[in-house]
């Protein structure tokens, strides 16, 4: 029903939806982003997200839909704030949709959801600094025990 209307002569007509004009492809955990749409941000009153599970075997697991804060709305563009947490958006594909005041909404955009980039590189840099810590000591720790072998002989 939310998709239709009645127009001045009372007949059944699609509604007006909104449109999301551009939205970024990426968007990192906990980031701030900008939707433009067509139109009135002001009009704009929710943005979801909702990723859709791998369907087989008429499983539906992961299914998930997230309604997103709105931080700003000024001329055409809505300013959101991405989820903070993995266990509140799981890395991977979403549809985007913005909502309007009659409770329409957009088409979907295709967006894919990130973990923060500088997350990213400190993550690496810790994984190699105790890759390298754990191949020190363990050269190390076999020169010893070699070093005590001799000793003993």
């Amino acid at each position: 029903p939310y998709l239709f209307t009645k127009d001045a002569h009372g007949n059944v007509i699609l509604a007006a939806r909104p449109e999301i004009h551009h939205a970024p492809d990426e968007i990192n955990l906990g980031d701030t982003f900008e939707i433009r749409v067509r139109g009135n941000a002001a009009d704009i009153t929710s943005v979801a997200m909702s990723r859709n599970s791998p369907i087989t075997h008429n499983w539906a697991w992961g299914n998930r839909m997230l309604i997103l804060s709105i931080v700003d709305a000024e001329d055409d563009e809505v300013t959101v704030r991405a989820p903070n947490l993995t266990a509140q958006a799981i890395p991977g594909d979403y549809m985007l949709f913005v909502v309007n005041t009659s409770g329409v909404p957009s088409k979907a955009k295709h967006v894919r959801v990130r973990l923060n980039d500088d997350d990213d590189a400190d993550d690496d840099k810790d994984r190699d600094k105790r890759k390298r810590k754990g191949k020190h000591k363990g050269k190390r720790k076999h020169k010893d025990r070699d070093k005590d072998k001799d000793d003993d002989d």
